[in-house]
């Protein structure tokens, strides 16, 4: 079953509170390269932007046209930390994109400095 949501928490070397949007969505492009060399292709490369939490989210939409696969991909940044949130289908569209919305609107963002 390839329906499915991931939720994936990093801690990175820097603070991004103090980086700029256009450069954090910049080095997502090396992130978005990585996926498009396991055959996903993206909406486009340019993020929307918005919050989870309060949080700087970049949003994406990736197809898989191999494994019939769509995914909403969510990159969530505060302090050191990043969150990943990972909404995919093959079939149940409509009840990932609902469980992925509530993901992320109850999703609370805590940090380690």
């Amino acid at each position: 079953d390839r329906d499915l949501i991931i939720v994936t928490v990093y801690q990175l070397a820097v603070d991004t509170d103090d980086i700029a949007d256009d450069t954090l969505e910049g080095e997502l492009k090396t992130v978005l390269a990585q996926l498009a060399a396991q055959g996903f292709t993206f909406d486009s490369t340019e993020a929307e932007r918005g919050e989870v939490d309060g949080a700087r989210s970049f949003n994406y939409h990736a197809s898989q046209a191999k494994n019939k696969l769509e995914s909403d991909v969510y990159f969530v940044f505060r302090g050191k930390n990043e969150i990943e949130v990972n909404c995919q289908w093959q079939a149940k569209e409509t009840e990932i994109k609902k469980g992925c919305g509530t993901v992320l609107k109850s999703l609370q963002f805590k940090t380690v400095r």
